[in-house]
């Protein structure tokens, strides 16, 4: 995959989002985050009609059955960082149980202070590259699933004994992504990639907010490269394909093809709209 026009942005696209909100102390600004493109369990979507689960791209690529495709999807998995103190400082911090500590919404420790907090890991996931041939019917559908995970890292005093922890948590995440393609024309082709997220969520949990978003694929975002063959704007389509680019339907996203503008084989679909990048998306 050509990946050096994606890489130039994509840390803006992933990030944008995560890092605007919350943009103020306030104590729900500090606890909930609003993120760009973030794909919700499906159960909570459908409690929530302005929040999407899944997010469709589709694209237009002139080529051949042997024209190869790349796609690869990335999301931020939120992490939520509490801060504690211990009831005893230790030297070190049990292996196999939870340290006895007390949460608190910040610790001031060894000169720096520690807030409850919302982090984030960098996730992707990579289709197997495929042909537009391999690509027809069924197409390749790639399922993705990570556990939840909890730990502690240990914060040290003056003194250099543990004084307060951090711990992290994620929740699990499941979902899929799933690439077909079907001939249009004579050498023209659609192309649609589904991302969803497939987390099971308790009839109990399908109204909380905060542990929806815990179980999100925030500032989901999709990169796709061809070899042997062409990419076409959706923007700004030559006037044979004006009728087959405007019938292309995009979820939650829309493809722009980024880098040198006479090679046309990278695009990113984002929902941030990349107004930084003039000269980068067309």
């Amino acid at each position: 995959m050509n990946l050096a026009p994606v890489q130039a942005i994509e840390g803006d696209v992933l990030y944008d989002g995560f890092i605007l909100y919350p943009y103020r102390e306030a104590p729900l600004r500090r606890q909930r985050r609003w993120t760009f493109g973030a794909l919700y369990p499906r159960a909570y979507a459908q409690q929530r009609d302005a929040r999407l689960c899944s997010q469709q791209v589709q694209c237009l690529i002139r080529g051949g059955e042997a024209t190869t495709v790349e796609i690869r999807t990335c999301f931020l998995q939120l992490t939520d960082r509490q801060p504690g103190r211990l009831s005893k400082p230790v030297t070190t911090l049990p292996r196999f149980k939870d340290p006895d500590f007390i949460p608190a919404e910040r610790i001031e420790i060894g000169g720096e202070t520690h807030h409850h907090w919302q982090e984030a890991l960098e996730r992707e996931v990579h289709l197997p590259a495929a042909s537009l041939a391999e690509l027809s019917g069924a197409g390749v559908r790639q399922r993705f699933d990570y556990d939840d995970e909890r730990s502690f890292e240990g914060l040290r005093d003056p003194s250099g004994r543990i004084a307060a922890v951090l711990l992290r948590t994620r929740e699990r995440l499941t979902g899929d992504i799933s690439a077909y393609s079907q001939r249009i024309g004579d050498g023209l082709y659609r192309v649609t990639v589904r991302v969803e997220n497939l987390t099971p969520l308790s009839s109990a949990s399908r109204w909380d907010d905060d542990l929806a978003a815990r179980h999100s694929l925030a500032s989901a975002h999709t990169a796709l490269s061809v070899s042997d063959g062409r990419l076409v704007s959706l923007i700004e389509p030559p006037a044979e394909y004006a009728i087959a680019a405007a019938g292309c339907v995009n979820k939650g996203c829309f493809p722009v093809l980024v880098g040198d503008r006479s090679r046309c084989d990278t695009l990113l679909a984002s929902p941030v709209i990349l107004y930084d990048f003039p000269h980068a998306a067309w």
